[in-house]
């Protein structure tokens, strides 16, 4: 079992302490660097479990967890291209609905996540519009 698959499944399948979400959306992040290829719909059931959950958002240190969750789903959403485009749309959701929730925290992180996003997504170039076209 790999570092990523290890934090992902205990963030799944418990709610950990905020301590030990820190560390383990932290050391997605981390492995999320060494992986060309991410399980994104694991990733994103963890980010959204980590942005649904209340007992987070009591926390004075909230932001930095959130930023690191942002992080998650940027990665997922600038990973290069692949047939399906799910976990993207699914990704900028999240961080969309992260913008509308009721916390400061939540809403800074995502709004954050947003801002550092490419203008291009994907591996492709914009296609040149063709000369016979009027301007």
């Amino acid at each position: 079992m790999t570092p990523l698959e290890h934090f992902s499944h205990c963030l799944l399948n418990a709610e950990q302490d905020f301590s030990t979400a820190f560390t383990m959306v932290n050391g997605i992040r981390e492995s999320l660097q060494e992986t060309v290829r991410a399980p994104g719909e694991v990733l994103l059931a963890v980010c959204e479990r980590i942005m649904a959950a209340p007992s987070y958002r009591q926390q004075k240190q909230a932001y930095f967890l959130y930023r690191g969750t942002a992080d998650i789903l940027r990665a997922v959403m600038t990973q290069p291209a692949r047939e399906e485009t799910v976990p993207r749309s699914r990704a900028l959701d999240l961080l969309l609905s992260g913008l509308v929730s009721p916390h400061e925290s939540l809403r800074r992180a995502s709004a954050e996540g947003l801002g550092m996003l490419p203008l291009v997504m994907d591996n492709t170039l914009p296609q040149e519009p063709e000369n016979n076209a009027p301007p």
